[in-house]
């Protein structure tokens, strides 16, 4: 079956959600996005992560991010494989149990621009990637919104792709990026990688509208039940 949708970016193949006035860039730069100048200054803050991850004595526990009945075949290799895990404090703008053991983590993103449905993120998740995994090329499921990573825990020899462009984390740094682009991630240390990952609105969506308004809390609400929907693509 041909799929009616026609993109007009190369390499950028929402799977849910699609607008195509809007400008397609890869990366996006995370200044106007960051959670402010206290959570970015202080590099040594995600650094200590090193010596107290993971939080497991906190009842936290990590659980594969791909589902085991995700049915697409690339993620055959990652299906309810812990090597690719996430700890999630927020998923489909429901708040888990693990989210009040990270109350230093939800206030410095308070004031951050945070994809939220009725003043709750729609996710926000802690990533985590065992030594030699790779996420392989797949797209996200809308081009209205931007992926952030908070770097916390970076070895050497670990790098995302995104479109032709590639990028290496460097701890305390955001990054901003269009996840509706082919991407993919690596970690080909010997230690683990982790990041902190929550959704920002794309920089020219919805001009003029405030982020919590009632267009984009529904917007919000039904791509967070589409993802849920439809798992991984």
């Amino acid at each position: 079956m041909t799929n009616p949708l026609q993109y007009r970016t190369p390499g950028q193949q929402p799977s849910l959600f699609y607008m195509p006035d809007l400008p397609a860039r890869r990366h996006h730069a995370a200044r106007a996005i960051s959670p402010g100048r206290r959570a970015r200054s202080r590099r040594a803050r995600p650094r200590c992560a090193r010596s107290t991850w993971p939080p497991s004595a906190a009842g936290a526990q990590h659980a594969p991010y791909v589902d085991a009945n995700t049915r697409s075949p690339i993620w055959r290799e990652l299906r309810g494989n812990a090597d690719w895990s996430s700890l999630h404090l927020y998923k489909v703008a429901e708040e888990t149990p693990f989210a009040k053991l990270f109350p230093k983590t939800l206030q410095a993103l308070e004031a951050a621009d945070v994809v939220r449905v009725d003043g709750r993120p729609v996710e926000l998740f802690f990533s985590r990637l065992k030594p030699g995994t790779h996420i392989p090329p797949h797209f996200g499921i809308a081009n209205n919104r931007l992926t952030l990573h908070l770097p916390l825990i970076v070895p050497g020899d670990c790098a995302i792709r995104v479109g032709s462009e590639m990028h290496s984390w460097r701890e305390g740094e955001l990054f901003a990026f269009d996840d509706s682009f082919e991407h993919e991630a690596w970690n080909r240390s010997s230690e683990d990688r982790v990041v902190l990952i929550f959704e920002s609105h794309h920089r020219t969506s919805a001009p003029g509208r405030a982020p919590g308004d009632r267009v984009r809390h529904r917007g919000a609400r039904t791509l967070a039940e589409g993802t849920a929907r439809s798992g991984l693509t």
